[in-house]
């Protein structure tokens, strides 16, 4: 069971009029992961380097990487790969809908978009 959370945070990535829910992620909770060469191993193939959020929607442009997840351009200057993640069943994860951030021009990032923040170290998240 998720468990309802108000914190609001004008800094936070979530949006303030939306509510937070956190708890162990179901078995097959999946997520998808706008990525920059930086972060695959060249040896591999692979993600190594993974962020700290997951959208619930896929990811098809960079504009929705921009846009409705609100990834200003310090974040993830040139995503150029999208990675599919499933959590390990009981994984720490929270739930929230993407709150608007300022990007480095001065555009407002509106947000809007679905994500999953996984709660503890990437070593638990697969591939």
């Amino acid at each position: 069971m998720l468990l309802e959370n108000k914190f609001i945070n004008s800094n936070a990535p979530e949006h303030p009029d939306f509510p937070i829910s956190s708890g162990p992620a179901p078995e097959g909770t999946r997520g998808w992961m706008a990525v920059e060469e930086g972060q695959i191993n060249p040896a591999t193939g692979q993600v190594d380097r993974p962020g700290g959020f997951l959208s619930d929607d896929p990811i098809n442009s960079v504009g929705q990487v921009r846009n409705d997840l609100a990834v200003r351009d310090d974040w993830k200057a040139n995503p150029t790969h999208v990675q599919e993640f499933e959590s390990v069943p009981g994984t720490q994860i929270q739930k929230s809908t993407v709150g608007p951030q300022t990007n480095l021009d001065g555009t407002i990032l509106p947000g809007g978009g679905s994500q999953t923040q996984v709660l503890v170290p990437h070593r638990y998240i697969s591939q």
